[in-house]
């Protein structure tokens, strides 16, 4: 057998336990390459008894639709229950104890979660009649142990020891804890019996957390929040910006036990009064703000009852309320819709056009400035090309001059005090063979999950598009890439057209029409495109001359698990829901679909013959935009 064959069939080994890996670039995580945007919630002694790791595992998923997509569970425990499971100089470690935390480590695996497994716990340690460790040797056998056992699971992030600063540890003469260059000299070990396992450490001393997180042996810093943090109003992004000054370099910083034991006031146990869930509430903002700060959850009474005489629970349980007890209402506060942008096209609003500046590929024209008519986020370019989720946003034509089509932000029409932005289409301006106006959002990093929302006019020239005399499928108004069709780097290729139809030929009322289609693109550019699902509402008809709205949602999902939404509302405020299908959302063979990253929420995209159309009966394809928002994470509520 060849030396490459054996290379191989030992990694295929060492790695087929959990097939993702999980990396860091700069302040972010990866997980398989994807950005992971970590929610997590500390576990600590889920492991210590078959009870606890069952019941952890059977609520995986409900943490996962929860947003949850990281736990934290330490080898020796917390205060909701601890021992020591290493052997005798640190050589060997407890079957049971590491299968239960193994199972863990391999669940959340299969559900795209991470688990930062901790070592040493300052209780254990300084209680000798526990701790089964007695020299530095043995603490460094551990390390090792612990590490070389834990490389076929790629989705583990190392914690040396909890709140490394404790003077609990004082009590544990063999070894310095308190020391951060000791902290690190263990993340060494790390490092050295497996180059590739990410590893940190820290606790609730900021000082001894700025050594350990300069140093380049530590991926992640790893820091706790404490009762005096509340004391002196720092919650995490207090910290996150004290740590940056002081020189830690780009590298995610997490704090893995928000408050500590503080949380231990909130009784009876899952119970928190509004000013309790207000302070945890100013933990999630303080990690939206900063893309490299991570907080997780911690909750005394809940996941380490044990420590008030009550069992840990492992459930979310509920609202924090006496009738319903439980943690939920903090993840529900997470998964809240998030408000990415909004305008209704006012001052100072204002479209420019590629000569004054716009210079991005696809790009005709742009629209700039603030709406200040509205809250943030209003603000075109800062609030909303700069999201660091979302793409670049830009107008586009695709040929054509302003006698054939465009896009201007106007007073509306016999409403000079509202403004509103104006699509008008006279001339197939794509080359005599089509017509094309659009907004553009492209190059995000890919939404799962959006809601869309904007109030519609269309001109009352559109009374003759209903007397075209043949069918209707090409009136496009929005369109949705999953992935982009149009570049060979960019494989298996979707799209969700929504669209204004007309179902007869001769004249007949407008509906609204969906349809969902792979893509195979040739070497030639040439495409084919393959419908998968299509949709007509026939019972509502489209409006035409006065305003409505309408509002879509999207969920990335296969064919259970995806969905497509468009709800329509007139303006005295009567509300039908036009689509909501539970239909495959993404290319049919993607493997590993990873979010929409471009897509047209505004777009007048048709045909030749019937823009021609329109001509010759001296009419104009003409649509108004207003109020357009933008959300993620947002769901309808029906």
């Amino acid at each position: 057998m060849n030396k490459t064959l054996i290379v191989l069939l030992c990694g295929f080994f060492l790695t087929s336990v959990s097939a993702q890996v999980l990396e860091i670039n700069s302040e972010a995580f990866l997980l398989d390459g994807k950005p992971l945007d970590m929610w997590g919630v500390r576990v600590a002694s889920a492991s210590q008894r078959e009870a606890y790791t069952a019941d952890l595992i059977s609520n995986l998923d409900d943490y996962k639709s929860s947003g949850i997509n990281c736990i934290s569970v330490f080898v020796q425990g917390s205060s909701g229950g601890f021992t020591d499971p290493f052997g005798a100089n640190g050589a060997s470690i407890d079957e049971a104890h590491w299968d239960r935390l193994t199972r863990i480590i391999g669940e959340c695996a299969k559900r795209d979660m991470v688990v930062i497994v901790g070592i040493f716990y300052q209780r254990t340690m300084k209680d000798p009649e526990i701790c089964n460790l007695k020299s530095e040797e043995d603490i460094r056998h551990a390390v090792r142990l612990v590490t070389t056992k834990l490389k076929p699971y790629r989705n583990v992030i190392v914690n040396i020891a909890n709140e490394q600063n404790s003077g609990y540890y004082k009590s544990y003469k063999a070894f310095a804890f308190n020391k951060p260059e000791n902290i690190i000299s263990l993340c060494k070990e790390v490092k050295k019996t497996d180059p590739e396992r990410l590893v940190g450490g820290g606790g609730y001393h900021d000082s001894m957390n700025i050594v350990i997180g300069k140093s380049k042996f530590v991926d992640v810093l790893l820091f706790d929040t404490y009762s005096v943090d509340i004391e002196n109003g720092h919650h995490s992004g207090w910290h996150y910006d004290y740590f940056k000054a002081a020189g830690v370099p780009d590298k995610p910083i997490v704090n893995v036990e928000i408050f500590g034991g503080w949380t231990g006031q909130f009784k009876p146990q899952g119970v928190y009064p509004p000013e309790g869930k207000a302070i945890h509430y100013i933990e999630i903002e303080e990690a939206r703000k900063r893309p490299g700060l991570y907080v997780h959850l911690h909750s005394n009474p809940w996941f380490q009852g044990v420590a008030q005489d009550w069992d840990n629970r492992y459930d979310l349980g509920g609202q924090g309320v006496p009738g319903d007890p439980g943690v939920r209402w903090y993840f529900d506060k997470i998964g809240e819709a998030e408000l990415i942008f909004q305008s209704g096209f006012e001052p100072d609003s204002k479209v420019i056009s590629k000569g004054e500046g716009v210079v991005t590929l696809h790009s005709d024209a742009d629209i700039v400035g603030v709406d200040h008519s509205l809250a943030s986020p209003n603000d075109w370019v800062n609030d909303f090309d700069n999201h660091p989720d979302i793409g670049n946003f830009n107008l586009q034509y695709q040929g054509g001059d302003p006698s054939m089509r465009y896009a201007k932000i106007i007073p509306e029409p016999g409403n000079p005090q509202n403004h509103v932005l104006h699509f008008w289409l006279t001339e197939p301006n794509v080359n005599g063979k089509k017509g094309r106006i659009q907004a553009n959002i492209y190059g995000g990093k890919g939404i799962k999950e959006f809601y869309q929302s904007e109030r519609i006019f269309l001109h009352e020239d559109f009374n003759t598009v209903r007397t075209f005399p043949d069918k209707i499928h090409w009136l496009t108004i929005a369109e949705y890439w999953n992935n982009i069709t149009w570049s060979q780097s960019v494989p298996y290729g979707f799209r969700i057209t929504l669209g204004i139809g007309k179902p007869v030929e001769g004249e007949s009322d407008l509906y609204f029409i969906v349809d969902a289609q792979d893509c195979q693109l040739f070497e030639n550019g040439r495409q084919k495109y393959t419908t998968l699902w299509a949709e007509t509402n026939e019972k509502v008809k489209v409006p035409i001359g006065e305003w409505f709205t309408l509002e879509y949602y999207y969920k990335e999902g296969n064919e259970k698990e995806g969905r497509y939404y468009m709800a329509i509302r007139t303006e005295e405020g009567e509300e039908e829901v036009i689509f909501d299908l539970h239909k495959i959302t993404h290319n049919t063979t993607d493997p590993d679909p990873d979010g929409v990253s471009d897509f047209n929420p505004l777009k007048l995209y048709t045909s030749k013959g019937l823009i021609d159309y329109m001509s010759s009966k001296g009419k104009t394809l003409q649509i108004y935009w207003d109020d357009f928002k933008l959300w993620k994470n947002k769901r309808p509520d029906h």
